[in-house]
């Protein structure tokens, strides 16, 4: 649990986005993506369970929102994290709280780093937060060949739990030219090991029912692929991640 207070996901009002633009090479393309929340309602809630693609508890069908995001253009690898090593207080701030602010001027200086920014107006609103079932985030971005592009977002109805791609990030340019279309399978639910895991939708000290920011118990763990005892709902059916359109700065 991290030692400095920052505002809770449902606090969350303005949150700037805010691009840290590196020399842009002139042959760069400019990247347009959608992150949207693509969890529906279950036919039936009957009941005690956790199940895809929303939550359940005690038949009642519980929404499960994404948080504002933040992106990153890098060559190499994803510098929002490493896989079995601690988080960092900016990436915990995110994964417990939805709080992307911390995030994005911690990655300005990370190796590899292109552009970072956050997202946290949803599509059709004036008001920054969370995205519920339908909603969409859109983003835009230049890269150049051998960029790569790494996102992440709170599962809200959890301690600290986010989605992102794995070690690589996820590859801008394939043989023939810019990648587009769907990349969600490139993501993946992690646990930023900073905070014991209590069931998802249920958890009193889980961002939609906290008393305050940064609460819980402490876990001193590290960033892992989730593995606990609870369900979450398959990737697919709660989050996709697509490229829009790509094509000449």
């Amino acid at each position: 649990m991290r030692r400095v207070q920052i505002a809770s996901i449902l606090g969350i009002v303005a949150v700037v986005a805010l691009v840290i633009a590196s020399c842009t090479p002139t042959a760069s393309t400019r990247f347009t993506v959608s992150l949207e929340n693509v969890s529906t309602a279950p036919a039936q809630a009957t009941e005690l369970l956790d199940v895809t693609p929303r939550i359940l508890v005690d038949g009642q069908d519980i929404t499960s929102p994404l948080s504002p995001a933040v992106w990153v253009v890098h060559t190499g690898a994803n510098p929002l994290f490493t896989s079995g090593q601690a988080a960092s207080d900016a990436l915990e701030a995110l994964a417990e709280d939805g709080d992307p602010s911390l995030l994005v001027p911690a990655l300005q200086t990370a190796a590899g780093v292109k552009s970072v920014g956050a997202v946290n107006t949803p599509e059709g609103s004036s008001a920054a937060g969370p995205i519920g079932p339908g909603g969409r985030y859109q983003f835009s971005f230049n890269a150049v060949a051998g960029d790569r592009l790494s996102v992440a977002t709170m599962f809200v109805q959890s301690n600290d739990l986010f989605y992102a791609p794995g070690a690589n990030g996820i590859q801008l340019f394939g043989e023939s030219g810019p990648v587009l279309g769907d990349v969600t399978s490139q993501l993946q639910l992690w646990d930023a090991g900073t905070e014991v895991n209590q069931r998802p939708g249920v958890g009193e000290d889980q961002a939609p029912r906290q008393a305050g920011p940064n609460t819980g118990a402490a876990e001193g763990g590290t960033v892992r692929l989730v593995n606990d005892a609870y369900t979450y709902p398959d990737t697919a059916d709660q989050i996709e991640l697509s490229v829009l359109s790509a094509g000449a700065s």
